[in-house]
């Protein structure tokens, strides 16, 4: 007999994935598929009646927790399929540029040529490099980080760009993450890339939060965020540089933000070397000087 699953799909603006995705950790959902501003939640059902009405309104409390505009556009009972091969097919290999290469595990092997390849096997609920931001974010990276240098990777995720630092030439790495799916996803595609992690005092990577943590001195910070943690945390970003004057890329950011961005970063301290743009998204480069 096939099992049962409950689909909740919900619209949300694709800018409050990152938010929904935490509000979403204290659900016991088994994958969340991505579309174009939708969220589709999978549930192994435990075919009680009221399993359906006790999930959609746990999931209404989180979002309304988080204050994150979403509307159910769907609920529905789904009997089992094969949904992780046609997830798995659905992913493809994504060229940033002619030198790298973000690509899951499975399809490597089409792309082993490239100068650096990334191999990221996300979680279902994580990205995949076809992200806008993630891959201005990688242009960026590549721009910026030098031989020897101490990188932080704040909202690591995947831990995708962690790792592009870590072949580009790094030395030192911290990568933090307030989930804990991602962390462990972050330290397998570690394992994935051949970076020992065991051993290793040169790479930490660990569950913390952002607006409780200190930063330590640094050459380069990337973060891909929520507008509103870059804000609140720009500050804390260009003490964390002013001593090597380093590096600051951040993404996460559409448009509209542009301007407050750069009033902020500006009254701290931080020079703007570089923005660029892809869709509705900008991704900026700035230092610490």
């Amino acid at each position: 007999m096939n099992k049962l699953y409950l689909l909740l799909r919900y619209a949300i603006p694709e800018e409050r994935f990152e938010d929904a995705y935490t509000a979403l950790s204290d659900t016991p959902h088994i994958g969340i598929i991505e579309s174009y501003d939708e969220l589709s939640i999978y549930f192994l059902h435990a075919c009680t009646e009221d399993f359906q009405a006790a999930m959609i309104t746990h999931v209404h409390n989180q979002f309304m927790r988080f204050n994150i505009p979403a509307v159910l556009q769907e609920s529905a009972i789904i009997q089992e399929e094969n949904w992780h091969q046609q997830w798995e097919d659905s992913i493809d290999p994504v060229w940033v540029n002619e030198r790298i290469v973000i690509t899951p595990s499975w399809k490597y092997n089409t792309v082993s040529h490239a100068d650096i390849p990334l191999i990221i096997d996300p979680q279902m609920s994580f990205g995949t490099g076809h992200h806008e931001t993630t891959r201005m974010m990688v242009q960026l990276l590549e721009l910026s980080v030098q031989h020897g240098d101490f990188w932080i990777d704040v909202g690591t995720g995947t831990g995708v760009l962690a790792i592009l630092a870590w072949k580009l030439g790094a030395a030192r790495l911290y990568a933090l993450d307030n989930d804990t799916w991602s962390i462990h996803n972050a330290v397998e595609n570690f394992a994935r890339n051949g970076i020992p992690l065991e051993h290793n005092t040169a790479i930490h990577i660990e569950q913390n939060n952002i607006n409780t943590t200190e930063l330590p001195s640094c050459h380069g910070i990337a973060a891909n965020l929520h507008c509103n943690l870059i804000m609140h945390n720009i500050a804390k970003f260009y003490n964390a540089l002013r001593e090597y004057s380093g590096t600051l890329v951040v993404s996460g950011l559409l448009r509209y933000d542009a301007q407050t961005v750069l009033d902020v970063a500006k009254q701290c301290g931080f020079i703007l070397q570089k923005c660029i743009d892809d869709g509705e998204w900008i991704a900026m480069q700035w230092s610490a000087r």
